[in-house]
């Protein structure tokens, strides 16, 4: 695909009804836009409707930007395209200001040349399989794309044998499906959703078990709570990735003041929501949430000594692929050390204990910015291997977190009752244990 734009589509929710129907208000925010996306204005035009709303586009050398407002339901849809190499993503928060939102979603297009439909004969079954979805292209032998999901809906079994590392072709991992709830190729990944006897609802991308209903609870209350409760006054929160909504869910029981969610797919997350409701119990509706559907690679540079705390909950550890690829790497955490305050604390999904390469290239690539790094082990016995590492890193303070009685001191501040599954300030503790001769021990 050869880029000629880029073209990002903004709603805002919650929004002051009057500031939605300020036609000098209106202009003066898509205004305010284009200047600081780096925009040269060459015309405008904005029209009042009655009895109510306002239409508006600023037109610009590098495209345009546009606005409609329903001030009767607090929303406003934004289009705002550029080309040259401009970032259209400066222009979120001047709009977020300017019409009171209480909340934005985001969708980012890259618009262009598809180049590889000239050369269709050229390409690999893994790029025919997009382009079949997106242009109606058959797969190489003429039948059906090619799907990394081991769904086999006549035998009922799904098998997941897709997980890189050393268990790539070496170990299948087997699950008896009741029924396929959804399966779907978006933009990004494939995505399956599977009935189990024994873990309730699954969750698969791109052939990988995300998670169950059955053990969700062990995977995000231990990704969530140990930051959380490390830190004194977590106000401010990242996620990165988690789009089933359990990570979001967890971090609001702290009741931060504002949460920026930055996942990629946004059929995903509508799926999901969907199809596993009480995974975000209603999360996704809160005011004080920013949800993003952008790469987060890319978004996270803009922001600096904002957050509290990180969540990095992109696809398995092992799952350094598809559109989590750029998350891995040391990069990406330079990115995130940079957009946490100075004791700012960041907790990242790690991978299995079969591959303690990565897990060790990971602690090491994160450990460069923020150089105090534990690794949790837990168990999620839905995974293709049960025992998993997630690491949590500060600069200065410990990342182990305070004792049992300051964190159990903070529950009960932050009244959380009776509500945890699997947390509690003991396993807080003890997923921090590792036999002797673990090259994880601290």
């Amino acid at each position: 695909m050869k880029t000629l734009g880029r073209h990002l589509l903004i709603e805002l929710y919650g929004c002051e009804p009057d500031a939605l129907d300020d036609l000098a208000r209106v202009r003066s925010a898509m205004l305010e836009a284009a200047v600081a996306v780096g925009a040269e204005k060459v015309g405008e035009s904005f029209h009042p409707f009655t009895p109510q709303g306002i239409s508006g586009t600023v037109v610009i050398a590098e495209s345009h930007l546009s606005i409609h407002t329903w001030p009767e339901h607090g929303y406003a849809a934004v289009d705002v395209y550029t080309c040259g190499g401009l970032d259209p993503r400066p222009g979120i928060a001047v709009l977020k200001r300017a019409l009171v939102a209480d909340e934005v979603r985001t969708e980012e297009i890259l618009r262009g040349l598809p180049d590889e439909l000239d050369a269709h004969a050229q390409l690999r079954p893994s790029d025919v399989r997009v382009l079949a979805g997106e242009f109606g292209f058959p797969a190489p032998d003429g039948g059906a794309p090619a799907s990394r999901i081991g769904l086999d809906r006549a035998a009922g079994w799904f098998s997941e044998g897709t997980v890189p590392g050393t268990r790539q072709g070496n170990i299948t991992h087997g699950f008896r499906m009741t029924r396929v709830v959804c399966q779907r190729t978006t933009p990004y990944q494939e995505l399956a959703i599977f009935d189990s006897p024994v873990y309730g609802r699954v969750v698969v991308l791109d052939g990988i078990v995300q998670l169950s209903t059955a053990d969700e609870a062990v995977y995000h209350e231990l990704l969530v709570h140990p930051a959380m409760l490390a830190h004194p006054a977590p106000r401010r929160v990242l996620i990165v990735g988690g789009g089933d909504g359990g990570t979001l869910r967890e971090v609001l029981r702290h009741d931060p003041d504002e949460v920026v969610m930055i996942d990629i797919d946004r059929e995903v997350v509508a799926l999901c929501a969907e199809h596993l409701p009480t995974l975000s119990d209603g999360a996704f509706a809160d005011p004080r949430l920013t949800l993003l559907h952008m790469d987060a690679s890319q978004v996270i540079a803009d922001y600096a000594d904002h957050f509290d705390v990180a969540i990095i909950n992109s696809n398995n550890g092992n799952d350094a692929i598809g559109p989590s690829t750029p998350l891995f790497g040391a990069p990406f955490y330079a990115k995130v050390a940079r957009a946490l305050r100075p004791d700012g604390i960041c907790s990242v999904q790690g991978g299995s204990f079969l591959d303690p390469e990565f897990l060790e290239l990971t602690r090491d690539n994160i450990a460069e910015q923020l150089p105090q790094v534990v690794v949790r082990r837990l168990t999620v016995p839905c995974y293709h291997c049960g025992e998993y590492g997630f690491l949590v890193a500060t600069r200065r303070c410990s990342a182990a977190g305070p004792g049992a009685d300051v964190l159990a001191a903070r529950l009960a501040e932050r009244g959380f009752g009776p509500v945890l599954k699997h947390y509690s300030p003991q396993v807080h503790h003890a997923s921090l244990v590792y036999p002797p001769s673990s090259r994880f021990a601290r």
